[in-house]
C-alpha cells in the first residue's frame, strides 16, 4: 500500500481504533503528522546494521529515525522485535533496548519466532524471559508474546497487501 492509500484507509476507519503495524520504512515526519490518532506497532528486526541488512535486504536507518520521530511527536507506539535463536537473541535485544532508552522510555515487545524453513527453531520461554530481563535493564515497559497480545481480541484486523 502506498502513502495515499494508507491515509485513505485510516480516514475510512476513523471511527474505529486503528493500529498500524509497520516495518517503519515509509514513516517520515510528514506521514507521522498525518496519523496522530493511530497506534503504531513498529517492527525493528535488528539494531546491528549488518544483521538487519542480512535479514531484510534493507538498511535500518529509516526505521531507527521513524522510532525517534514517533517518540518526539508523542504518538502512541511500541517497538516489537522477533526473538530468533542464534540470530536475533538476548544480546541483540539488549542492544535494541539500549538504543530505545537513548531515545526515551519506549515500550518494547519481544515476539516469539515461528519457524519457517530451517532458519532457526522456536525459542524457549526461558530464552525470551532472559531477553526481557536484559531489556528491562534499560526500559520500564518490556513485554513478550508469551504473556499478552498487542491486538485486542474481538477487534477487526485488516491486512493490506
Amino acid at each position: 500500500i502506498n502513502r495515499e492509500g494508507l491515509l485513505e484507509l485510516i480516514d475510512e476507519l476513523e471511527q474505529d481504533r486503528v493500529i498500524l503495524s509497520t516495518n517503519g520504512y515509509l514513516l517520515d515526519a510528514e506521514l507521522i503528522d498525518q496519523i496522530k490518532n493511530v497506534t503504531v506497532h513498529i517492527d525493528l528486526k535488528a539494531l546491528d546494521p549488518e544483521l538487519h541488512r542480512w535479514y531484510t535486504g534493507m538498511d535500518n536507518r529509516n526505521v531507527l529515525e521513524a522510532i525517534r520521530l514517533l517518540y518526539e511527536k508523542g504518538l502512541d507506539f511500541e517497538v516489537s522485535t522477533v526473538y530468533i535463536p542464534g540470530i536475533v537473541d538476548a544480546p541483540e535485544i539488549e542492544a535494541i533496548a539500549r538504543f530505545l532508552a537513548s531515545v526515551g522510555d519506549i515500550a518494547l515487545k519481544i515476539m516469539r519466532y515461528v519457524p519457517v524453513g530451517d532458519l532457526s527453531r522456536r525459542p524457549l520461554d526461558s530464552e525470551i524471559e532472559e531477553a526481557m530481563k536484559r531489556g528491562a535493564k534499560y526500559l520500564d515497559n518490556v513485554s513478550s508474546s508469551i504473556e499478552n497480545r498487542s491486538h485486542p481480541s474481538g477487534e477487526r484486523i485488516i491486512i493490506v497487501p
